[in-house]
């Protein structure tokens, strides 16, 4: 590896961390716009997806993180989900077992939520 080549790949690794935050951000602004049905039902649709789970840009964003996107949802509520689920706080969306993530698309598919 040459010097300019290791000098090139930090510039490299931001541009592409700066290229996934703004698609992750995009998807976001996209959620929570939605009605909340339409929210939960597009985010649902795309964690039944497993090609967006490896490799869209949510792959790597918590799974509490993701379902604070839409706008019904809080932090809290989102992490008593998780745990409700088995699944950690700090699970990555591309970690998710098919199961784990079908129950999550199964409870943002609900009609009427649980209070906890």
């Amino acid at each position: 590896m040459t010097a300019a080549a290791r000098q090139d790949q930090p510039l490299e690794a931001l541009a592409l961390a700066n290229e996934i935050r703004l698609a992750r951000a995009g998807l976001r602004r996209e959620v929570a716009k939605l009605p909340a049905d339409e929210g939960r039902e597009h985010l649902a649709g795309l964690l039944d997806d497993p090609a967006w789970r490896a490799g869209g840009p949510a792959a790597t964003a918590t799974v509490v993180g993701v379902l604070t996107w839409p706008a019904y949802s809080g932090p809290v509520g989102a992490r008593r989900l998780s745990r409700r689920l088995g699944i950690g706080d700090n699970r990555q969306v591309r970690d998710l077992t098919v199961r784990q993530a079908r129950q999550v698309a199964a409870w943002l598919r609900a009609e009427r939520r649980n209070r906890w």
